[in-house]
C-alpha cells in the first residue's frame, strides 16, 4: 500500500512549476509573466531588480566600453561597495553577430548578478578574449581587471560561470591561499571557487524567468541543466577519492568535483537567494580588516555558517565539513576506489 505522504511528495516534485520550467514549459501565472511596458522584462523582475515596469526606457543599460584605461579601481579603498561596477569589452572576436549576442545577454544578466552577488570587489573592465579554438575551453584570469579567455562561442552558462570568478578580482578563493602570494593562482581551494557552476545555474534560472521570451533561453535550456543533479551530489559529496582541492588531479573526477561544488552553491542560494551577496560582504570585511588575510577551509566554513547557520535543517559547519572536496588538502597518495557518473568503476 502506497504511503500517502510519499505520493504527495512525488506530486510536489514532478508537478512543480520549476520541474515543468526546466523541461521548457512555462506554467507561470499571467501575473508573473506580465510585461506592461513591452520591453521583454517581466513586471515582477523589473520591480525586483530596480526598474520601472511602466517605462520601456527603464531597462538594463549597456556597460560595454572600448576604453580600458580608467575603469579598474577601488575608489574608496574598500571592496565590494555600491560604487564598484562591471564594464566589459572584447578582444579578437571577429563575428559581429556573436558580439551582439554577448552584449545583449551580459547587459540583461548583470542586474541579476548584482542582486545575487552584490557589487564586484572593485570597479573592473572584464576583457573577453577569444584565445582558443572552438569547443576547447574557457578560463578566467583573475586580477583587478580580469580576462576571460574563451573559444568565442556564445554559451551563457560559461559567460556567467567565468564572470563569477572575475567578480572577486584578485581576491577569489584560489588567489588568497596560505601557500601563495596574494593574487597568484593556487588550485588547492578549487572546491570553494568552483561553486561558480552552481551560482551560474541559479542566475540563469532567474534570467529565464525575468526575460521569458528572450532568444538566449533556448541555448540556456539546452546547455545548462544536464550535469548537475541532486542524486549525484548526495551520492558523491562525501566520497574519499574526491578529497583534494584541485579539480584536475587524475583526469577522471573533475566533473564530479564540479557537480559537488555546484550542489553546495545551490543549497545555499535556494535557502537564501542573496546568500553570496551576504557572504562576500563578510569576506571583504575580513580582507579590509586584515589585508594579509588568507583562506583556509575552517575560515570559509565559519563564514558560510555566519551567513546561514543551518541548511536543510543541518548545521552548516557539519554539512560543509563532511564534503571531502572542500578540505583544501591534497589527495592522499594511495589507491582509491572511484564511482563515476557514468556508473563505471576505476582506480586512480
Amino acid at each position: 500500500m502506497l504511503n500517502l505522504s510519499f505520493v504527495k511528495f512525488i506530486f510536489k516534485i514532478f508537478f512543480s512549476p520549476t520541474f515543468f520550467f526546466l523541461l521548457g514549459f512555462n506554467p507561470l501565472t499571467a501575473s508573473v509573466l506580465t510585461d506592461t511596458d513591452g520591453d521583454g522584462m517581466t513586471d515582477v523582475a523589473e520591480l525586483k531588480y530596480g526598474f520601472d515596469p511602466n517605462d520601456a526606457d527603464s531597462f538594463p543599460q549597456s556597460f560595454y566600453t572600448e576604453d580600458v584605461s580608467e575603469k579598474s579601481q577601488s575608489l574608496d579603498g574598500k571592496l565590494g561597495t555600491d560604487d564598484d561596477i562591471v564594464y566589459y569589452n572584447f578582444r579578437d572576436y571577429t563575428d559581429e553577430s556573436t558580439i551582439e549576442k554577448y552584449k545583449d545577454f551580459i547587459n540583461k544578466v548583470l542586474p541579476i548578478m548584482y542582486y545575487r552577488l552584490g557589487h564586484p570587489a572593485n570597479t573592473m573592465n572584464i576583457r573577453f578574449w577569444k584565445r582558443y579554438p572552438k569547443n576547447s575551453g574557457w578560463m578566467c584570469i583573475p586580477k583587478t581587471s580580469p580576462w576571460i579567455l574563451s573559444d568565442g562561442s556564445f554559451e551563457p552558462r560559461l559567460i556567467v560561470h567565468e564572470m563569477f570568478h572575475a567578480w572577486t578580482a584578485k581576491h577569489g578563493m584560489t588567489s588568497r591561499s596560505q601557500n601563495n602570494k596574494i593574487g597568484n593562482y593556487d588550485p588547492i581551494f578549487s572546491g570553494w571557487e568552483e561553486v561558480a557552476e552552481g551560482v551560474c545555474q541559479e542566475i540563469l534560472i532567474d534570467f529565464t524567468k525575468a526575460y521569458p521570451t528572450d532568444s538566449a533561453n533556448s541555448v540556456i535550456r539546452n546547455l545548462t541543466f544536464s550535469t548537475i543533479t541532486s542524486y549525484k551530489f548526495d551520492l558523491q559529496k562525501n566520497l574519499e577519492y574526491l578529497h583534494g582541492g584541485t579539480f584536475w588531479t587524475d583526469g577522471l573526477s573533475s566533473l564530479e568535483r564540479y557537480g559537488i561544488s555546484a550542489g553546495v552553491a545551490q543549497h545555499f542560494m535556494i535557502a537564501d537567494e542573496q546568500f553570496y551577496k551576504r557572504f562576500f560582504e563578510k569576506y571583504y570585511a575580513e580582507i579590509h580588516q586584515n589585508p594579509d588575510y588568507r583562506v583556509t577551509s575552517e575560515r570559509l566554513i565559519n563564514l558560510y555558517s555566519s551567513v546561514l547557520p543551518e541548511v536543510n535543517g543541518i548545521s552548516t559547519k557539519k554539512f560543509l565539513g563532511d564534503i571531502t572536496s572542500l578540505r583544501g588538502t591534497k589527495l592522499p597518495n594511495k589507491f582509491h576506489s572511484v564511482v563515476r557518473q557514468d556508473r563505471r568503476f576505476n582506480s586512480i
